[in-house]
């Protein structure tokens, strides 16, 4: 069984992102989603591809048939992460003080 890892992704770009507090997306579950699209620069992406391909290789083999969370854009080299969660997220500014 998997555990959770923690973690504190890299500055990016977020696309799509439905992060208002107390207004998950229920487009396509009742409960709703928090969610958003992190687009991170190779080099701020490598930590979490290795954490990922690490979790996965420890849970599942070498079974290719695992969908990971991220993908790489042809044209920029650049990778996109989807994120997901039923919990609010929290917010927190640019010295990491967190926003009520």
């Amino acid at each position: 069984m998997s555990t959770k890892n923690k973690f504190v992704s890299p500055a990016g770009i977020a696309q799509y992102p439905w992060l208002q507090p107390g207004r998950p997306d229920t487009a396509f579950d009742p409960e709703g989603k928090y969610k958003v699209e992190l687009r991170l620069a190779p080099g701020g992406a490598k930590h979490i591809t290795d954490l990922i391909e690490r979790t996965k290789a420890e849970n599942f083999g070498a079974n290719d048939n695992v969908h990971s969370p991220f993908k790489i854009e042809e044209d920029t080299g650049e990778y996109l992460f989807k994120m997901q969660s039923k919990y609010q997220p929290k917010y927190y500014d640019a010295k990491g003080n967190p926003i009520p």
